[in-house]
């Protein structure tokens, strides 16, 4: 390659971009403007080697503002047929506008123009900027004129129901798909559909009219993960590409709940784990939608848990981009009911290993240890104490259970022990 212009970048990094022809530099702070002292070409479309029709305009972008009188675009910019003769300023138009980041300049072509092969279009370096500054390289680009008409594509959707939806599919051959745009023409005999790199048979095809085409999705096989697709459609060999016109998600499917319980009055957090999530979900436990999503990936999100009543309760994940999709988990969540009475044990205590219960008296035997697990499945370690206590309640009245206290030898026995202690 020849280097035509180099300019230091003081940053570590960054990367060149191009917006509305001008030149931009990512850093460390956000986007900012990398002026250049000369005029230059930082795009072109479409892409050069190109096949354009009459009705396509081409459009050139420049990096600084430049003089769009009309007389100069027409001395700086001609195009050329096969045999390098120049065609007729009547069969082709020269628009130059300058924009608050860069110029464009748009080629279009009139009614005149016959000729169809190969086109050259030149850009010489006559072509100035405000500042004065010519074009720094002069431009060729070469491209095939073709008859015909250029399709164009509007959206894509998803027809359920003779209703037609949103752009979001599973791809697993049983949908119906709508293209919305223009230039299809009444004849599929002349349509091609290809979603990605894969192309649909003519016998997929359901109806064809100048604005609309239906077809039926075939099965992309994909399996159960998330992909961004383009649609083109090509017309007696014209195509059109719409990069992203369908997404294609898993069908919504909830696998497991943690914790599988919590308090009525809710306000806990639960993780929900299956596939086919994303920010267009409703999660419901028993009757009630659960607040605060959080989406953590297309397997995994956080909710957080609505009150509910005492008992077990349905959880289920529906979405909202594909009507009447529901995965429930029954009984997957259990609301406990809320404790009647409580007695506060010291830290040093705990864990209690073993309860029971003979009359209006229970014991409780702390000390031991437990194994401790996180939420997701994984053994963090055992934890373990050398203390161990016989604790003593009274629980004749449930709403206020009273520990138990015993003095032994002048040492009281008991829970916070007041200084005074009485059997």
């Amino acid at each position: 390659y020849e280097t035509v212009y180099w300019q230091t970048d003081g940053g570590s990094s960054g990367e060149l971009l191009v917006n509305q022809g001008g030149m931009f530099q990512a850093c460390s702070q956000g986007i900012s403007d990398t002026p250049t002292p000369d005029l230059a070409i930082t795009d072109i479309t479409p892409a050069p080697g190109s096949a354009i029709t009459r009705g396509d305009t081409l459009r050139i972008r420049l990096n600084e503002l430049f003089n769009t009188d009309q007389a100069a675009l027409r001395t700086a910019i001609s195009l050329v047929d096969a045999s390098g003769a120049a065609l007729a300023a009547e069969t082709y138009t020269l628009t130059g506008i300058n924009t608050l980041a860069g110029a464009y300049v748009e080629i279009g072509f009139t009614d005149a123009l016959s000729y169809l092969g190969p086109l050259t279009v030149q850009v010489s370096n006559t072509l100035t900027a405000l500042n004065g500054h010519s074009l720094v390289q002069d431009l060729e680009a070469s491209y095939t004129l073709i008859s015909g008409t250029r399709p164009h594509i509007d959206e894509v959707v998803r027809v359920v129901e003779a209703v037609a939806g949103a752009h979001y599919f599973h791809g697993d051959g049983a949908e119906e798909a709508l293209i919305r745009g223009a230039g299809f023409g009444n004849d599929p005999g002349v349509i091609t559909i290809s979603i990605g790199e894969q192309a649909l048979s003519s016998t997929d095809i359901v109806s064809v009219i100048d604005a609309e085409l239906r077809f039926t999705l075939p099965d992309l096989h994909l399996g159960v993960g998330s992909a961004s697709l383009a649609v083109t459609v090509s017309r007696a060999g014209v195509a059109v590409t719409q990069h992203g016109a369908i997404v294609i998600q898993p069908r919504v499917e909830l696998q497991d709940v943690l914790p599988n319980s919590g308090p009525p009055q809710g306000g806990n957090t639960l993780d929900l784990y299956g596939r086919g999530f994303s920010h267009a979900v409703t999660v419901t436990v028993g009757e009630t939608v659960a607040g605060d999503l959080r989406l953590l990936s297309s397997t995994h999100l956080q909710v957080r848990a609505p009150s509910g009543a005492f008992g077990l309760a349905d959880v289920g994940v529906s979405s909202d981009v594909f009507p009447g999709e529901r995965s429930v988990l029954a009984n997957a969540y259990f609301y406990a009911g809320r404790e009647t009475g409580a007695v506060n044990l010291e830290a040093a205590s705990s864990p209690v290993s073993a309860i029971a219960v003979n009359g209006q008296v229970l014991y409780a035997v702390t000390g031991g240890g437990y194994e401790a697990i996180d939420r997701e499945g994984r053994v963090l370690g055992q934890l373990t104490t050398a203390n161990a206590q016989l604790v003593v309640s009274d629980i004749s009245d449930p709403v206020h259970p009273v520990l138990i206290r015993k003095e032994s030898a002048g040492v009281c026995l008991g829970e916070k022990c007041p200084s005074s202690c009485t059997s």
